[in-house]
């Protein structure tokens, strides 16, 4: 269900992808991989990697368990990642361990008010804009607008409906075709209702989808 309540709680327990950088997926990333049908490794060295730089401010949303939080740090001696999430991650990220790069974030709503304005360089989300409906991804992508500095890139993954299909992946997602979007947990979405939205908001698009995995679409913004 895509309401906001259920969002809220669904995730509380946390959401753990594993090692992302290491070369052989094993435990949660490796049941992941075969679900979504890509590699975490290339999904970060592809998606993610070309955009950071030494000292880059980067923007997560909903790290949950902190697998992408702790990869980009690993990269960024001189930069921090700021991580906002509906869920108290503090259980399993301590900021202290990386000396104010990492700053944390519980949130009540997409506002992002806790953040900065045009401060960040690049803005990162995964297994998150899924859950959400059409309607609710336009509010992140208007809100995460205004906290990228111009330049800066943003990368988020998504559900896409149409890829579902062509990878054989339907059977999991049968019983959501009679029920209304905002009582299902993968609402129906597409690469081109993804990229509207998008460019609703503000931003260009410089990939609807960077095809890097089977089931899910990952799409590649900037702010000018």
């Amino acid at each position: 269900m895509a309401k906001m309540e259920w969002i809220k709680t669904a995730f509380s327990a946390g959401y753990d992808s594993g090692d992302v950088l290491a070369e052989i997926p094993t435990g949660n990333r490796l049941k992941d991989e075969v679900k979504i049908g890509g590699s975490y490794r290339e999904v970060f060295r592809k998606a993610i990697f070309p955009f950071l730089r030494r000292d880059s401010r980067v923007l997560e949303i909903g790290p949950g368990k902190g697998s992408w939080t702790r990869a980009m740090l690993a990269f960024l001696p001189e930069g921090s990642v700021t991580a906002v999430d509906f869920v108290d991650v503090t259980q399993w990220l301590d900021p202290s361990q990386y000396h104010g790069r990492l700053i944390l974030h519980q949130v009540e709503d997409f506002d992002l008010e806790c953040v900065p304005d045009d401060h960040f360089d690049f803005i990162w989300s995964f297994g998150v804009l899924c859950h959400h409906t059409v309607e609710q991804i336009g509010r992140v992508f208007s809100a995460t607008l205004r906290k990228i500095k111009s330049g800066g890139v943003a990368v988020h993954d998504y559900g896409d409906w149409n890829k579902i299909y062509r990878s054989g992946r339907i059977g999991r997602f049968e019983r959501l075709f009679d029920l209304p979007d905002e009582e299902v947990w993968w609402p129906y979405n597409t690469k081109e209702a993804t990229a509207a939205t998008a460019r609703q908001a503000g931003w260009e698009v410089i990939f609807d989808d960077l095809n890097l995995c089977e089931r899910d679409g990952l799409i590649v913004l900037k702010r000018w």
